[in-house]
């Protein structure tokens, strides 16, 4: 058949040609970028073609080959791979926390201003989970705040200004706990569910074998 001729022919080559890739803005600066030389070195004949973007494109409309999404789930319209958990911290700066009422429960966090990530005006819901919880010990807390934004980086400088919480991936935020201008709040009680990266691509009969080596090597 067609299919098994192709097999056969994959098994002697090498990936190569151009790949369009979509990720969001903060992963692909803060931990993509230092992994992309190492994939060109190990593939040489291929090309790819890198587009940061924190807006969440269709992937068939852009025309991009492969998407990675941070999210609680993967888009059922589209294959995908779950590549990595993505655990998140509600942090703030020393300083500020210095000036405020403790901050010992969950419910204490909606008594401050929250810094929000999305791309929706402020005021959201934060769902938080006891470590070692399941699904029952789940709680949703309302938050509010001066400012919304769809980059964590964005949210990072204002937690660090000391304009309130902030909610977001360790990958943003280790930096700025490494250097103490950030702190975890509630460390050992609660934590965010857990997000995931995701790789998706549009499902098509054969997956070239450039975005198979790139979503393996991830």
């Amino acid at each position: 058949t067609d299919e098994a001729t192709q097999t056969l022919a994959e098994r002697g080559a090498r990936p190569s040609g151009r790949l369009r890739v979509n990720a969001p803005m903060s992963y692909g600066t803060r931990v993509l970028a230092p992994l992309v030389p190492r994939f060109l070195r190990q593939y040489p004949e291929v090309e790819l073609r890198l587009e940061l973007d924190d807006r969440l494109v269709d992937p068939i409309e852009h025309g991009f080959d492969l998407t990675l999404r941070i999210a609680a789930g993967a888009d059922g319209s589209l294959a995908a791979r779950t590549l990595c958990p993505v655990p998140r911290q509600v942090l703030a700066a020393p300083q500020w926390l210095a000036t405020r009422d403790p901050i010992r429960t969950p419910a204490d966090l909606a008594r401050h201003p929250c810094l929000h990530y999305g791309h929706s005006a402020p005021g959201a819901q934060w769902r938080l989970v006891k470590v070692g919880g399941g699904a029952e010990a789940a709680v949703n807390v309302q938050v509010h705040g001066p400012l919304c934004a769809n980059n964590g980086d964005v949210l990072i400088h204002a937690a660090e200004a000391g304009l309130g919480l902030a909610l977001l991936p360790t990958f943003i935020a280790q930096d700025a706990l490494a250097r103490g201008a950030l702190v975890a709040v509630l460390p050992d009680l609660q934590k965010a569910p857990a997000i995931h990266l995701h790789a998706l691509w549009v499902p098509t009969r054969r997956q070239p074998l450039a975005l198979r080596a790139l979503v393996d090597f991830l």
